[in-house]
């Protein structure tokens, strides 16, 4: 009837109805009726608000910053701080999805340079969670904290019960203990549950994972995955069910389950073909395959692998990631050296280089379990080399940042083995022992399948190697628990190392 007022209003209604349903399609034809109808100033930056919305939830984020960007000049226009700060906040989320946090910490610090700090508001409360979380996604953590303290304090303050379930998960991440970690991730996921807020129970459940899976609790850890890749599904995120369940592809190898894995692989890779930008994706997936295949004994493809996800992180300014993979080269060229294969020429450099840069992010971050991941690898390497000095300097840097964390699970496990490694360099057969066990006690207890059969590898060669009455049949026991163990996961590459050292001790 050429009431263009109502129209809008009813186009605007009809936008918000199907953006709250996530039918984001829907919600982006509606707002664009509207827009063509030219509504008043505040309406228009509200519009394009939303539409950037409807299309971020497409995983069209280059778009939704493109309109982001509009409406952020209209509100600046309408002196309008806070609703400034949400979209400085969103196109920051959009970037890191994009695989460029850089862009993303940038976009927030802006945002921080134009937002009145003294100012209480939901944007602005959004805005600082955002930037806690992107300074912890460039390795920034010591930055990033009073961001993410600020973010919970405020958002707490105003009551917006979707900044505060994001808020906490954000907080989780900072925490000083893994208690309070897991603690205020428990109430993210509460909070959000309890209020059906979808995007924020997916962020929730997956970091949820994270903390259980650090203490060992593997089964939960895999239920808050599968939630989380189940809400994202639902939200249309297709990226956040990739993060959820390249997490889950990686705990199920470590699980010994390599055909739970090959799955969530599976579908991961079919998910990839419904992103129109899938940088930030395509590098899960790729760490998920570099994980897989490393666990399978397919050590030159890993390595190759590992070796071009780190460049292109280093080229993205990506450096946890990057750091992820570096740990990964590390593993990739040492690995097969451990088991006797001779190393290349050249690669012990590129793999020290690789695992010390690990190291310098991982620190910076603040992270103890990530930092002593990089430590054992780097230590390992030193072993090898007969560096028994430099091995155990890595070994307490490692213990002394373990000895933060309340509950290390897997991490125990790792240190743990590490210790009967260096022992077995030195010759403290007795202190080896003691160490190999305890290692392989801890890893079964926290789930880690895969990691106790490998530890039995090293334990019967330290028997074997040793040579006292007792050692040969004990060695064998162990190899055949090893290769029995590889063969029920699928691992031939692994199965087939322990059958061909039994064969060495029959002969």
């Amino acid at each position: 009837a050429h009431d263009d007022e109502q129209a809008i209003e009813y186009f605007v209604l009809a936008g918000d109805v199907a953006l709250a349903a996530y039918a984001g399609r829907e919600a982006e034809g509606y707002y664009r009726r509207a827009l063509e109808l030219g509504p008043p100033p505040s309406a228009e930056a509200d519009l394009l608000a939303n539409l950037g919305e409807a299309l971020g939830r497409q995983n069209r984020f280059r778009e939704a910053m493109d309109i982001w960007r509009d409406g952020l000049a209209r509100y600046q226009v309408l002196e309008n701080g806070d609703a400034v700060s949400r979209l400085y906040a969103r196109s920051a989320w959009a970037a890191i999805r994009t695989g460029d946090s850089a862009e993303g910490l940038a976009l927030c610090l802006q945002g921080l340079g134009q937002a009145d700090l003294a100012l209480d508001g939901p944007g602005l409360a959004l805005l600082l969670h955002e930037t806690a979380e992107v300074h912890r996604d460039q390795a920034l953590r010591t930055e990033g904290e009073p961001y993410a303290r600020r973010a919970l304090e405020m958002a707490e303050r105003l009551g917006d019960v979707e900044v505060q379930a994001q808020s906490l998960t954000t907080w989780g991440i900072f925490a000083p203990s893994s208690e309070e970690s897991l603690a205020v991730t428990t109430r993210a996921v509460d909070l959000a549950e309890k209020h059906g807020l979808l995007l924020a129970s997916e962020r929730a459940h997956r970091y949820l994972a994270f903390r259980l899976r650090g203490q060992g609790d593997r089964d939960a850890a895999h239920g808050h995955l599968l939630r989380s890749a189940e809400l994202a599904g639902q939200t249309g995120l297709t990226g956040g069910q990739i993060s959820a369940l390249a997490n889950l592809a990686i705990s199920l190898v470590q699980a010994g389950d390599f055909g739970g894995a090959e799955e969530a692989l599976s579908q991961m890779r079919l998910l990839l073909g419904d992103l129109s930008e899938p940088t930030r994706a395509t590098t899960l997936v790729l760490m998920a395959e570099i994980n897989y295949l490393g666990h399978r004994g397919e050590w030159a493809a890993c390595t190759q692998q590992a070796r071009e996800v780190r460049a292109s992180m280093r080229e993205r300014g990506t450096e946890r990631e990057l750091a992820r993979a570096a740990i990964w080269l590390g593993w990739g060229i040492l690995e097969p050296h451990r088991l006797g294969d001779a190393v290349p020429t050249g690669e012990w450099q590129e793999a020290e280089e690789a695992l010390a840069e690990a190291t310098q992010i991982y620190d910076r971050s603040l992270s103890p379990t990530t930092a002593i991941a990089s430590r054992l690898q780097w230590s390992t390497l030193c072993i090898l080399q007969g560096r028994l000095a430099d091995a155990r300097r890595l070994l307490a840097e490692a213990n002394e940042k373990a000895s933060v964390l309340h509950s290390l699970g897997w991490t125990r496990g790792h240190l743990q083995w590490l210790e009967a490694l260096v022992a077995t360099a030195e010759g403290d057969w007795v202190g080896a022992m003691d160490w190999f066990d305890a290692a392989c006690k801890t890893l079964e207890d926290v789930g880690a399948h895969w990691w106790w059969a490998r530890v039995l590898l090293d334990w019967a060669e330290a028997h074997a190697t040793r040579g006292q009455p007792g050692d040969r049949p004990r060695a064998t026991e162990l190899l055949r628990e090893a290769q029995e163990a590889f063969e029920d996961m699928g691992v031939p590459r692994y199965a087939a190392i322990a059958r061909e050292r039994l064969q060495e001790l029959a002969g």
